[in-house]
């Protein structure tokens, strides 16, 4: 057996999910051909059915391997045999779920690793690490899809309980059995299983993905062809499609509907003086060459799906924006503007969002967004990778082994920076000092000149990128560096802030347990008595939502804390990954950008270490816009920090009424207080002060109230669409 990822030729991996031929035809079976058209890097996949016919891998119990089974064996094969078919039986009978638990042994020297998609299994006797993945639960498809009432949901899980327990069975989305890890296909399934107990550490979403061929722009002078497509019209809304069209027709003539993939209901001539085109189901080929290239707009109004449906990600890559219904995972699929999510069943929300998306301008921006939201969330190119690392992932950890936790070994440094030249010299002249070398040293680099790009090549080994996206996108500008490093740890530096010889060192060296998934150090400002201001306060989330800092005392030894400060910063990218990758939902001054995905470590169950071992010296530079903690800063504090809470822990989580109850309003309370007091001030001795001295205070309560509202919205916003605005780790 492989004691970790294997360092020659590409990974092997049995792959255990439906396949054409085999087994029915649906979504998983398009799963299997995906990753068998675009394996993740150094990866190579054997399917099941291919294995069972080279002799690898043995599907216990079935006619074959109790014929081939040797005299000594065949006992076991027959007691199995037998189960399947009693199994077979219940299952049949309507009281329990249909899929059967497949029994397996796999030669372990043959495969580094088991891959098993939505199949219910027991592996016997030795083998090599399994992960499972699923787009959802069984629960879940035979209530909202067959219809399922509580008493017979109930009945069946209890008989899965019974079931599992005696094989102990990997039962997807239930029981872990003898599974490593959980590959959820969405945010919102991976939701569902944290809800249901399944610990964080061992669930990673890795969405199902298209190697789609990206079709040129489409211009059309304006929209009117709208498109449904599917094979189970009424499951998938297809009843709500038409009724949200025909009102859509009466108000708007020129529309065109056309429907692909199950039987029409009217004669052809009926439907086509409706405005309605129906065609059968046709081929990939034909949807891509002959359907897609024809519709404006793709309605999938679904009442039940499992993961991400892989027709409208087809859209997505055609450039085609979708309105989809907001059950389960729908809404990742479109984000904030690919497209519109309405409630389920809600045909007057389809129209409303079809309206919003026949301006051609307003069609042409979410088109856009929707060819961007498809390559960066769906696309073979960039989610390949995160498959590929989970799997390394799972081999390095090995749960299902019991090996100890390795320390991470490799540190990468990363430098996010915006026009100042002169300190990332100086902050690359310090880190030339380490005692301990980098693996690799990264600046990403948001200036609109070439300058940064000088300095750092005159540093060798140093590398420089690109954030195309400007200033106020330090968390894009994170996202990048760790997108293109490869070191366990990643260590971030704000360009003005220069660290000490031993920093690197001692970040590194507190990686000692599994458990901690971040790690930073104190950051000096030259101020008289920093080393003792705030020292029993250090880096704390408190019960009213707000931040301590206090990020240059020296506590004398190591702490745990909730959050430290991003200009001294490092973090474990397998958690990173794990947790979703860094988002940047934090513009303008980018205040809390870095505080987000540490409260999500917290959330997790993950520790943050701060050790005053790891030192560097914080000269703050100038500002990109604007000048520190001045109206804009307070403005930008006040969105983004409502922003971090909601994004991090919810609407309903109490941190949020606390922070507007305790901080927000009474902020706002005594700027106004102060403009009142400064009319009356005595000291302030004429009329423009004393105007001069109000006017700051109005413009405070504004700039905290304008910043509070905005940051409600905005979380607003990003609950509704689910969009994480996230750069793949991998």
């Amino acid at each position: 057996m492989p004691e970790g990822p294997r360092d020659e030729g590409p990974l092997r991996v049995l792959l255990v999910s439906p396949v054409r031929g085999t087994d029915p035809a649906s979504g998983d079976v398009t799963y299997t051909e995906q990753l068998l058209a675009s394996p993740p890097p150094g990866v190579r996949y054997t399917t099941y059915v291919a294995a069972i016919e080279a002799g690898s891998l043995v599907d216990m119990g079935s006619r074959d391997a109790v014929r081939r089974a040797p005299t000594a064996e065949r006992p076991l094969q027959l007691a199995i045999a037998g189960w399947r078919k009693a199994e077979s039986l219940v299952r049949r009978s309507g009281l329990a779920y249909r899929e059967p638990i497949r029994v397996f042994r796999v030669d372990p020297a043959a495969f580094d690793l088991v891959h098993v998609h939505v199949f219910r299994t027991r592996f016997l006797g030795p083998h090599p690490p399994i992960v499972v993945s699923a787009g959802g639960t069984l629960r879940g498809l035979y209530r909202d899809a067959w219809h399922w009432g509580p008493w017979r949901i109930a009945t069946a899980e209890a008989l899965d309980r019974v079931a599992g327990a005696l094989w102990d069975a990997t039962l997807f989305g239930t029981r872990p059995g003898r599974a490593a890890r959980f590959i959820t296909l969405s945010e919102d399934f991976r939701e569902v299983l944290l809800r249901a107990g399944w610990p964080p550490t061992r669930v990673d979403t890795a969405p199902n993905y298209l190697d789609a061929p990206l079709l040129g722009p489409r211009l059309p002078a304006a929209p009117t062809v709208l498109g449904f497509i599917a094979k189970d019209f009424a499951t998938k809304g297809g009843d709500v499609a038409l009724e949200a069209f025909r009102v859509l027709r009466d108000r708007h003539p020129r529309l065109h509907l056309t429907v692909v993939g199950s039987p029409a209901p009217r004669p052809p001539e009926a439907l086509r003086a409706e405005g309605i085109t129906w065609r059968p189901l046709v081929s990939r080929g034909e949807l891509l060459a002959e359907v897609l290239p024809t519709i404006d707009i793709l309605l999938y109004p679904s009442f039940r799906d499992t993961s991400v449906p892989y027709v409208p990600m087809e859209a997505l890559a055609a450039g085609i924006p979708c309105v989809v219904s907001d059950y389960g995972a729908l809404p990742e699929l479109v984000g904030a503007d690919a497209g519109r999510s309405c409630p389920v069943g809600d045909a007057t929300c389809v129209v409303a969002a079809v309206e919003g998306l026949l301006d051609p301008g307003t069609w042409a921006a979410a088109s856009d967004a929707a060819r961007r939201r498809f390559q960066e969330r769906f696309s073979a190119a960039s989610q390949a990778g995160v498959l590929g690392s989970v799997y390394r992932r799972t081999l390095a950890t090995r749960h299902n082994q019991g090996v100890p936790f390795t320390p991470p070994a490799t540190v990468s440094v990363v430098i996010a920076t915006y026009n100042r030249p002169d300190h990332v010299r100086t902050c690359l002249e310090h880190l030339a000092r380490q005692t301990l070398r980098p693996t690799e040293v990264l600046v990403v680099d948001s200036s609109p000149d070439t300058r940064t790009a000088d300095v750092v090549a005159a540093f060798p080994g140093v590398r420089h990128l690109r954030n195309e996206l400007g200033r106020g996108h330090t968390a894009t500008s994170r996202a990048l560096g760790m997108a293109h490093t490869v070191g366990d740890v990643v260590a971030f530096l704000d360009d003005d802030a220069y660290a000490e010889p031993g920093w690197l060192a001692a970040l590194l060296a507190r990686y000692t347990e599994d458990t901690v998934a971040a790690v930073g150090g104190r950051t000096l400002n030259g101020r008289e008595g920093e080393d003792v201001e705030g020292v029993d306060e250090i880096g704390l989330f408190l019960g009213d939502g707000s931040l301590t800092g206090n990020f240059a005392a020296d506590p004398g030894r190591d702490l745990d804390v909730d959050h430290v400060i991003g200009a001294n910063m490092s973090v474990r990218r397998d958690v990173v990954e794990r947790l979703g990758g860094i988002h940047d939902h934090y513009p303008g001054t980018c205040f809390r950008e870095e505080t987000d995905i540490q409260l999500r470590m917290r959330r997790a169950g993950y520790r943050i270490v701060f050790t005053p071992a790891a030192v560097v010296l914080h000269v703050a530079g100038t500002y990109a816009k604007g000048r520190r903690f001045d109206t804009r800063y307070q403005y930008y504090a006040s969105r983004n920090h409502v922003v971090l809470l909601t994004h991090t822990l919810g609407f309903r989580d109490p941190h949020l009424r606390r922070h507007l109850r305790a901080v927000a309003v009474p902020t706002v309370v005594g700027d106004l207080r102060a403009a009142l007091r400064a009319t009356v001030d005595p000291a302030r001795d004429s009329v423009r002060s004393r105007a001069r001295g109000a006017a700051g205070g109005l413009v405070r309560a504004a700039a905290v109230t304008g910043g509070t509202i905005a940051g409600l919205g905005a979380s607003a916003r990003i609950a509704l669409s689910r969009d994480h605005r996230t750069v793949p780790t991998r």
